[in-house]
């Protein structure tokens, strides 16, 4: 990557991605990713979490940078990103963990006792 795109500002990366210069997303990926993977990190509590989240994060920015206005700063932009998808995801795992809570049977743990203390009874 050549000195040039570093001293770039993130507006103007952007408008030179869009114009078609893929590679340069690089920078930007380099300049915040530090800061999204500790947001990350902060959130979802763990270290395998928070490298998917940030790398889940990068991709849906990349995809949909066209949307950027520039009405605010990238960083701004991006922050809102990650932060919503931190917390969809969240919601997403909650939603899991209830669904499996639900879906527990006290009823059929004392059968499998019961049973199991029936048989060493014999």
């Amino acid at each position: 990557m050549s000195s040039t795109a570093v001293a770039l500002s993130d507006e103007e990366l952007v408008q030179v991605i869009l114009n078609g210069q893929k590679d340069y997303f690089l920078v930007l990926y380099d300049r915040h990713y530090k800061k999204v993977y500790y947001k990350c990190k902060l959130l979802a509590g763990d270290v395998s979490t928070a490298e998917d989240l940030c790398h889940d994060i990068f991709i849906k920015v990349f995809v949909n940078l066209h949307k950027y206005s520039g009405k605010s700063q990238f960083k701004y932009w991006l922050n809102s990103i990650a932060t919503n998808f931190c917390y969809d995801f969240l919601r997403r795992r909650k939603k899991v963990r209830v669904e499996e809570f639900q879906d527990y049977d006290a009823e059929d743990d004392e059968k499998v006792v019961l049973k199991e203390k029936t048989t060493e009874a014999m």
